[in-house]
């Protein structure tokens, strides 16, 4: 994937040089790379909670949309990003351009610390178990 020089800053979790730069060119918060992805993106997938804070603090959009439709909340490495994106407004039923939400994406990656999140109180030990038969499953197809 080709990225911009800022995304590769965010990607490094380069906190001081993305504020220093945001200082300077505050615009950088919103720039695209080939896949639309913009900072936010960037430090979603790499679950850079503290990185996304940064960037959200200068203006990033947590509704930003990739070339599949996909929002940083789709992205969320970690549950910590999810608790982010989500205090920010990050939307956990937005479907993207193929209908999939930032639910269905945790469960397709066994995420549960991320799942129990995106569904709040709607989370119960039923949709741990599902997660955990449907790993299980999916790893003996590997086998």
């Amino acid at each position: 994937m080709s990225l911009t020089e800022f995304h590769v800053l965010v990607s490094e979790d380069d906190r001081a040089s993305v504020q220093q730069r945001l200082s300077r060119r505050p615009e950088l918060v919103h720039e695209r790379n080939e896949h639309n992805w913009t900072p936010l993106h960037q430090a979603a997938a790499h679950g850079l909670d503290k990185m996304a804070l940064l960037l959200l603090e200068h203006g990033a959009d947590p509704a930003a949309r990739g070339n599949g439709g996909e929002t940083p909340l789709h992205l969320a490495g970690s549950a910590q990003v999810v608790q982010v994106l989500m205090g920010a407004g990050g939307d956990p039923s937005a479907p993207d351009s193929s209908g999939n939400t930032p639910i269905s994406w945790a469960r397709r990656e066994h995420n549960v610390e991320a799942l129990r999140l995106l569904l709040g109180s709607s989370f119960d030990e039923g949709n741990e178990n599902m997660l955990a038969a449907e790993h299980e499953a999916s790893s003996e197809q590997h086998l």
